[in-house]
């Protein structure tokens, strides 16, 4: 494992640079904070129109006393607002900038864990919504919108002995028409990739697509470079989330738009910091007014 330097910090996961996000290996949870480990500022990949989809942007963090991102989680979210109508707004926006591909929302900050499924604890997210990448220079479009969770598609905390995926290994989620594949993540390295899918299969029941259908894409590596592109068609696996082990259900995939990749985010877990980096990370931010 190997911990970040300044320059990857100031470059990092948004939820990593506030001083509230500074984990201490003295303290367990945030310093000043009587907020649990999974507390944190979980920015969120919006993907769909009618019927959005919200998936974290995560990280490694296998430290027991910090590891907020260390999720990967979709979410069926329907977007409200007391002041505006940020579905409306969203929609419009998708349809007046065709080629952007990636919208994003900045919620609360709130604990990771209530959202999992087995004792699910929250039920909205509200926040700012940008056109493009929040990190990375996004135009904000609504500045206060709630995303009520209307089901939990997928939720997974990452392991740190979890074994590597033996081939590409993918989620297909949505609701026709408007399909999606996103990369199963387990260990570093690793990449986070969601692209919009068409599929050959009469076989896929609404439910199978709400509660997220594994697909496995046989003879390919689990790898950055033998990815499923934007434009290909492949033969994938599918495991109905009903069906008994045996043989998977045969599907075809026509891949598009690839909304979202990233693996340098994914590369390596993040570690906690020892009180000597603390202090002169502080110190580096503080110079540049992060602090």
């Amino acid at each position: 494992m190997a911990i970040m330097s300044e320059h990857e910090m100031h470059q990092t996961h948004g939820g990593s640079m506030d001083h509230d996000h500074l984990s201490s290996p003295h303290t367990g949870a945030s310093q000043g904070s009587a907020h649990g480990p999974t507390w944190g500022q979980h920015n969120q990949m919006m993907v769909g129109q009618q019927t959005v989809y919200l998936s974290h942007l995560p990280m490694f963090m296998f430290d027991p006393r910090r590891h907020e991102h260390n999720f990967q989680v979709i979410l069926e979210v329907a977007l409200s607002g007391s002041n505006n109508n940020p579905q409306a707004t969203y929609e419009q926006d998708r349809r007046n900038h065709p080629h952007e591909r990636m919208y994003t929302m900045s919620p609360d900050p709130f604990e990771m864990i209530e959202l999992d499924p087995q004792h699910p604890r929250r039920s909205t997210l509200t926040g700012e919504i940008y056109r493009g990448h929040l990190e990375r220079g996004g135009q904000a479009i609504i500045d206060r919108a709630e995303a009520q969770v209307v089901n939990i598609v997928y939720f997974r905390k990452f392991d740190p002995q979890a074994e590597p995926l033996g081939q590409l290994e993918y989620l297909l989620f949505g609701k026709e028409p408007d399909l999606f594949l996103a990369h199963i993540i387990t260990q570093p390295p690793d990449f986070d990739q969601i692209l919009g899918v068409t599929v050959s299969s009469d076989a896929l029941t609404a439910d199978d697509l709400r509660r997220g259908i594994r697909i496995k894409i046989p003879d390919r590596a689990n790898t950055i470079q033998a990815r499923i592109k934007a434009g290909e068609t492949v033969m994938g696996q599918a495991q109905l989330p009903d069906a008994q082990a045996g043989e998977p259900l045969e599907v075809e995939l026509q891949a598009g738009t690839e909304f979202y990749f990233e693996e340098g985010e994914l590369r390596l877990p993040m570690t906690p910091l020892d009180a000597g980096q603390e202090s002169k990370l502080r110190q580096t931010l503080t110079a540049y007014g992060l602090l």
